[in-house]
C-alpha cells in the first residue's frame, strides 16, 4: 500500500489526504520520522487536517518527543475530538506534567543555590570589612601603646621634661626644636653633645 500511495503522490496532484494516509502507513511500519515528514507535508497543503496532527502526535510520542506530541494532540483534538485519541493523549499529558514538575523543582533548586551564593558573598564581604576594621583598631592600639611607651620612657629624661615645660627645646647651638617628626612623641628632644675643641 505504501508503494501505491507514493506512486499516486508522484503521478497526480499531492493532496493532504494522500500524505496523511501515507503517514499512517509509515507509522505502522515503524518509521515515525518519515511519518512526521509526511504529516508536515499534509499540513502544508491543508493546515486544517486534524488527522495529520493526530498522526504526527503519535509519531512524536514514539520518538519520546513529549512536548511536540502534546501540542499536536491538543491541536488535533481541538479540531476534531474523538475518545480514542483523547485516551492516547493522556499518557503524553502525564509525561508533560511530570516534566514541568521536574523543571519547576530544578528551577527552585537553582534559585536556592543562587540565593545561597549571594548570601555567602554578602557574608564574605561583611567578614572582610570586619577584618579591615579590626586591623585598623589593632594598628591604632599599637600606635597608642608605642606612644605611651615612649612617653613613659622619656618621662624620666630631664631634657624631655624641660622641653615639655618650655614648649620647645634648644640644642647646643641655640636652635629651637619643635614637634617631633616621628609623630609619636610630643617634642623633639635634642640631647646636647659636648664638642672637643
Amino acid at each position: 500500500p505504501n508503494v501505491g500511495l507514493t506512486a499516486a503522490l508522484r503521478l497526480g496532484p499531492a493532496t493532504a489526504l494522500l500524505y496523511g494516509r501515507r503517514a499512517e502507513v509509515l507509522l505502522r511500519l515503524g518509521r515515525p520520522r518519515a511519518a512526521i515528514h509526511d504529516c508536515g507535508a499534509a499540513l502544508g497543503v491543508n493546515p486544517n487536517q486534524a488527522k495529520a496532527y493526530k498522526t504526527r502526535a503519535r509519531a512524536h510520542a514514539r520518538l519520546k518527543r513529549w512536548s511536540e506530541a502534546h501540542a499536536d494532540f491538543q491541536t488535533g483534538l481541538n479540531m476534531d475530538y474523538d475518545d480514542d485519541t483523547y485516551e492516547e493523549s493522556k499518557p503524553v499529558a502525564d509525561k508533560i506534567r511530570e516534566m514541568q514538575t521536574v523543571a519547576a523543582e530544578r528551577r527552585v533548586r537553582a534559585d536556592e543555590a543562587a540565593e545561597a551564593r549571594r548570601c555567602a558573598a554578602r557574608r564574605a564581604e561583611a567578614e572582610a570589612a570586619l577584618q579591615v576594621r579590626l586591623q585598623e583598631q589593632e594598628r591604632r592600639a599599637q600606635e597608642t601603646f608605642e606612644k605611651e611607651l615612649i612617653e613613659r620612657k622619656l618621662g624620666r629624661e630631664p631634657f624631655y621634661l624641660q622641653a615639655k615645660r618650655q614648649g620647645y627645646m634648644t640644642d647646643f647651638m641655640g636652635m629651637k626644636r619643635g614637634s617631633c617628626k616621628c609623630s609619636r612623641c610630643d617634642f623633639y628632644v635634642w640631647r646636647p653633645v659636648r664638642m672637643n675643641s
